[in-house]
């Protein structure tokens, strides 16, 4: 599917609405103004000048035999096609709360509970800690969780982590009965060639340093041996509210290679409905696109 509609078919698809784009150095493409909100307001114009009918508070109760999709306010739409893109339940105040969940499952359909993905993790920290490094990032380090190992920052927060190398880590960490990562705070440093170095030498960050002060570790070696491999065990996930995307949803194995729900035939679905687990940083968005355009085009197709 991401073969079928690329980054640069998205890019593409902006530029017909009139939208520049850029790749930044990491890869990434963005809009040039940086905001979400000009596309979709170029986008909603694009569709009204095809003469799309868009209709507002419309708020969906159920789908009745013959793909009839009836709305809380009484109407009813019989259609031959029908693609719900309903989100998943991260940030519910913009309307995607995964209300939807219990209602598929009442039509037969498998769904995995959604959870929080992209988000931070709580752990207890020590008051001295909090004291000197709340609110800093941790820079410059690998962090494993499992069999999984990651690059990047973590952010200290009065409640626990938050920061992209976690993120990345969500999957590993909720299949682990007790989660915890493993920091290395040194990665381009041997435990040998720390050892020999005075912990002042080693110019750490103010968090980084406030930790492995509050291990209380005073032998050379040992307090190496904790920088490149020092454990924080985990509590819990942050609220999915609060989290940047969810996982869980419909089952892939309800879906056939278009996307369309094999118990109901003329019925799609897209985007983070679908129990995958996407890497923040624009991906979920492509990968969201992606799944769209699948629906879309095999929906158009019964037409």
């Amino acid at each position: 599917m991401l073969r079928d509609f690329s980054n640069q078919d998205l890019r593409d698809w902006c530029h017909g609405l009139g939208l520049e784009t850029f790749e930044a150095s990491s890869g990434r493409v963005y809009p040039k103004a940086l905001k979400g909100a000009p596309v979709l307001r170029a986008w909603l114009a694009r569709l009204r000048e095809m003469d799309a009918e868009i209709r507002p508070k419309h708020l969906w109760q159920d789908l009745l035999p013959g793909n009839v999709l009836r709305f809380e306010n009484g109407v009813e739409v019989r259609a031959q096609a029908i693609v719900f893109a309903l989100g998943g339940g991260s940030w519910p105040k913009t309307g995607s709360d995964g209300g939807w969940v219990g209602k598929f499952r009442e039509l037969g359909i498998g769904c995995e509970p959604l959870v929080s993905s992209n988000c931070g993790w709580e752990c207890d920290w020590q008051p001295e800690v909090l004291v000197a490094a709340e609110g800093l990032p941790i820079k410059n380090i690998h962090v494993r969780a499992g069999a999984k190992s990651v690059a990047g920052e973590l952010l200290l927060t009065r409640y626990g982590l938050e920061g992209g190398a976690i993120y990345a880590l969500g999957g590993e960490l909720r299949k682990m009965p007790e989660p915890l990562i493993e920091i290395d705070f040194k990665p381009t440093f041997s435990a040998a060639q720390l050892a020999v170095k005075p912990i002042r030498s080693w110019k750490l960050g103010k968090p980084a340093a406030a930790i492995l002060t509050a291990s209380r570790i005073e032998d050379p070696t040992q307090l190496a041996g904790a920088a490149k491999s020092f454990r924080i065990p985990l509590l819990r996930p942050r609220p999915l509210a609060e989290a940047i995307s969810s996982a869980g949803g419909i089952r892939w194995d309800e879906l056939d290679e278009n996307l369309m729900l094999r118990k109901l035939p003329g019925v799609f679905v897209c985007g983070e409905m679908i129990d995958w687990d996407a890497p923040t940083g624009g991906y979920l968005l492509q990968a969201a696109f992606a799944t769209g355009t699948r629906a879309g085009k095999a929906a158009a197709a019964r037409g």
